[in-house]
Parts: structure tokens; sequence; C-alpha cells
């Protein structure tokens, strides 16, 4: 059985994870059972937007996320595990954590469901206006990209208003 992390102690050591890499992010939010405030979780999930270096043309080319989390897992705090550019599995400080990477069109869905719960999540994305679907972490209304930069935005489109993360089932 999986070790259950008490919340104080998650929140934490979440909250030094986002300190080490929000420099190289445009925005990092700590999401799941943390955000949710549950009594104890399981891991600690993290949603972030990477700053990226610039191109002679001035568009992003590489992240300054992946240096960043060389460097900890060199210093020993971190030790990268699974995943690819969208999501990575880690342990920091002894902890596990789980990283998604995200964009700017991208953070409002993917705030919102990596929030949780999950069951809240998939109701959710059952709960969109006829027509829309969510692929990718966009919401699209038939052709058309919905913007939804913000979880409000999500939530609104549901039909619902806002809801506090530690309320939501």
């Amino acid at each position: 059985m999986k070790t259950r992390i008490a919340l104080k102690e998650a929140q934490a050591v979440a909250q030094r994870f986002v300190e080490a890499i929000q420099d190289v992010c445009e925005r990092a939010a700590v999401a799941g059972s943390v955000r949710r405030q549950k009594p104890t979780v399981g891991d600690i999930e993290i949603v972030c937007i990477p700053r990226h270096k610039l191109d002679l043309l001035g568009d992003p080319a590489e992240s300054l996320l992946s240096p960043r989390l060389k460097r900890l897992e060199r210093e020993g705090v971190l030790s990268l595990g699974k995943g690819g550019e969208r999501y990575k599995q880690m342990v920091f400080e002894g902890y596990p954590v789980d990283l998604f990477i995200t964009t700017l069109e991208c953070w409002g869905v993917n705030l919102t469901i990596r929030t949780g719960p999950a069951e809240f999540s998939k109701r959710l994305m059952i709960s969109l206006p006829s027509g829309c679907r969510c692929r990718e972490a966009r919401i699209h209304d038939g052709a058309v990209l919905l913007d939804t930069p913000e979880e409000e935005d999500v939530l609104e489109l549901c039909g619902l208003g806002w809801i506090e993360p530690k309320d939501r089932q």
C-alpha cells in the first residue's frame, strides 16, 4: 500500500518544489489533493508552464525547465522517473511528485483536471455543451478552439460557477 503524506507536510514540499522551478516557469501551481486540502495525499501534483529560450527570430526554442530539473537531480534533491514532454514523475526530497507541463492555452483545462478529483474531472468533461469536446487539454466546439485560459473559464463553459477546489466532489 502506498504511503500517505500528511497535508501540512505535502503543502510544504509542494511549496519548496514550486519555489525551485518558479523562475524558469511562466506559471506554476499546486494541484491535486494538496490543492483540495485533503488530510492526507498520495503524491504531489504540480502544473506548470515553462519559460523558453528564444531563437534568433524570437520564437520559443529550448525549455528552461529541463536544465533546472537536471540541476536539482545533480544536487541530490530530485530523482527523475518516467515521463516525457508533458508529464514527468519524480521524487523530490523523498516525496513523489507528478509534474504536468502545459501551455498558456491549456492552463485552465489542465489545472482544472489535475486538481480533480478524478470523478469530478470526468463529469466536468461530460458536461461540456453539445458539440464541444476536450482533446489535448483544449476545448473544441466543432472546428473552433475555445479560449479557456483559466479554471473559471472551464467551469463557466460547463455551466457552473466557481467551485473551490476543496469543495469539488
